[in-house]
């Protein structure tokens, strides 16, 4: 799971050279666990702050462990709280697409086909000079270690960006 590093971003509406690191820095992270019996329950909340002239696209890759569901997303830009809703693929993307081409702000997540627990979230037409907080909660089963009769959970802390590079640089949390 990502908690901290950046998100890549595009301007809205304009051609994205992916040669050019364009990234929006995270400037607050805050995680909460809570455990019941043999399961687990994450949520996290992730800022990031748009600090270019222009609205932007935010597209922000992040891993769950096998034998997780995420269950909830959620993204809140100044007074506005946007909940996920489950769609089709095709019919959540040309949602997407449809609000972005209109100029609103739009949000879609989505599993990665070809790599499994890898999800994708866009943020589409984050103003200039604002923030957005991103949610995403996910359930995950315990790993139980018979050797020690113990039950173990692993919280995934990699900072990993789309090309691979993982990034290093953390901020202070600000929640």
């Amino acid at each position: 799971m990502c908690i901290g590093g950046y998100i890549r971003a595009r301007p809205c509406g304009g051609i994205h050279n992916p040669c050019v690191n364009d990234f929006v820095p995270l400037v607050g992270v805050k995680t909460s666990v809570s455990i019941v019996d043999f399961s687990a329950e994450i949520t996290l909340k992730q800022r990031y702050e748009n600090v270019e002239k222009n609205p932007i696209e935010a597209i922000y890759h992040f891993q769950v462990p096998k034998k997780s569901a995420v269950c909830s997303f959620e993204a809140w830009v100044e007074d506005k709280v946007i909940k996920g809703m489950v769609k089709e693929r095709e019919e959540a993307r040309d949602t997407y697409d449809d609000a972005i081409a209109a100029g609103h702000g739009a949000y879609l997540l989505e599993e990665e086909k070809e790599k499994p627990n890898t999800f994708k979230a866009n943020i589409g037409n984050l103003p200039p000079g604002k923030t957005v907080v991103v949610l995403i909660r996910y359930v995950t089963e315990l790993f139980v270690n018979s050797n020690s009769k113990s039950i173990n959970f692993f919280l995934y802390t990699t900072n990993a960006i789309p090309n691979g590079t993982t990034v290093k640089k953390f901020h202070k949390p600000l929640f």
